[in-house]
């Protein structure tokens, strides 16, 4: 009885760790594009250092006390043989050298995060469990209260963001962030899953107050596409639950009537977010379009790109751009590094553990839909290794897809323990 009781505060104690290490992923992987003013930029420097620290930790921890399951090998070798394959690919192309610099942080920062995830999964049967949306709204509300401290915000008429440091690296005023309105709408996509779990309850009341709060901050951010994205996946949340569908249509339809009857002209000059989207229209693109122009004008002179690959850093010095010139879409940059038939096999053996997950988990949970974000969002910004969860999420699934879910019982809905693992 003593052993038992010993081993089951050693598995709690274990369990734990992991989470921590999840969590501090999760700021890790979301922080870095909340900087606003310079005082703020040296917390954000700290508060990152520090949530590398402990997955770092984590990371070693899992080594030291886990017995990694046979699919989590096939994840972890999938994904070493991967970054080799495309490193060799960049060194003989010449990308090597526009990408060399930032490969080694994102391989051991992807790599944490997998060990950590699959860990987490083949230990409990999911990766972010319910419990971890209290400290994630926490982390968010710290966030604004630290913003405002340090000078980001003001919260004069309109509010807005004061971007101190972006102003000043591109010499005129800046008025939007794509890190800030993402991670606002990162915190919106999950009080609206706690509101749609909690349903109509003070709790629920909570959550649906914060998801409202942070999509007001998501808006000063000015970031259209991830807005766009958010308010897709939001709407899915809550649209999906019974309890609270009427309650999201009276919101949704209110909200359309109130778009309706708003006084467009006074609203286009103070919300930044509408003047993108009218840019939109008016055919601006952010030069995202003449970027994947640019993509297949490359595989059209270089086929072998097409065929083997190229290597990530190979788009930019081809056309001799900077660092930050890459094709600002996952799929054509993934195109660009792995070539054709190495793309379709992660694509199609990721799509299909996605299900599998989905079938093992029995719903839409955290996890996959903080993925399926990060993925929409990645088709119209950001560096595809530099892309952290899309990365560890693809070969997360790949090895969730390889493995038999023979061990997981749905009509019971058990959960995957240690004695699950090979």
């Amino acid at each position: 009885m003593q052993a038992t009781l010993i081993a089951t505060q050693s598995l709690v104690r274990e369990s734990r760790v992991v989470s921590v290490g999840i969590f501090c992923f999760v700021v890790l992987t979301t922080i870095s594009g909340l900087v606003t003013t310079y005082e703020s930029r040296d917390a954000i420097h700290l508060f990152r250092l520090i949530a590398a620290m402990f997955v770092l930790i984590a990371t070693l921890f899992v080594f030291a006390r886990f017995r990694i399951a046979r699919p989590a090998l096939i994840s972890l070798f999938l994904y070493l043989f991967v970054f080799l394959y495309a490193t060799i690919a960049a060194s003989f192309s010449g990308g090597l050298e526009i990408s060399g610099q930032s490969m080694p942080v994102d391989f051991l920062i992807s790599l944490c995060g997998l060990i950590l995830f699959c860990a987490r999964f083949y230990e409990s049967g999911r990766v972010f469990s319910d419990e971890i949306l209290v400290p994630l709204m926490a982390y968010a509300i710290g966030v604004c209260l630290l913003t405002l401290v340090f000078g980001g915000f003001t919260l004069d008429f309109p509010p807005r963001f004061v971007f101190e440091v972006a102003s000043d690296e591109i010499g005129r005023e800046e008025n939007y962030s794509l890190g800030i309105t993402s991670f606002f709408i990162f915190a919106s996509i999950f009080a609206s899953i706690g509101f749609s779990r909690s349903g109509i309850s003070f709790k629920g009341f909570i959550y649906f107050t914060l998801l409202l709060f942070f999509l007001f901050f998501s808006f000063l951010g000015g970031g259209r596409g991830e807005i766009a994205v958010g308010f897709l996946m939001i709407s899915f949340v809550l649209l999906k639950e019974r309890k609270i569908r009427a309650i999201a249509i009276a919101v949704l339809s209110v909200g359309a009537l109130m778009a309706l009857m708003v006084s467009w002209d006074a609203l286009f000059e103070s919300v930044v977010v509408l003047q993108r989207f009218q840019l939109i229209f008016e055919g601006d693109m952010s030069s995202r379009d003449l970027l994947l122009v640019n993509v297949f004008g490359l595989l059209s002179d270089q086929p072998s790109c097409l065929f083997l690959g190229c290597g990530p850093g190979f788009f930019q010095k081809y056309y001799d751009y900077g660092f930050g010139f890459y094709p600002h879409n996952s799929i054509a940059e993934a195109l660009l590094i792995f070539g054709l038939p190495f793309l379709m096999l992660l694509l199609l053996f990721s799509v299909y553990g996605f299900f599998r997950y989905y079938k093992a988990v029995g719903r839409w949970d955290l996890f996959m839909l903080f993925f399926l974000y990060n993925f929409l969002v990645s088709l119209k910004s950001g560096y595809f290794f530099g892309s952290w969860v899309l990365v560890v999420g693809i070969f997360f699934f790949i090895g969730v897809g390889l493995r038999k879910f023979s061990s997981y019982d749905s009509s019971r809905r058990r959960l995957i323990t240690k004695s699950d693992i090979c």
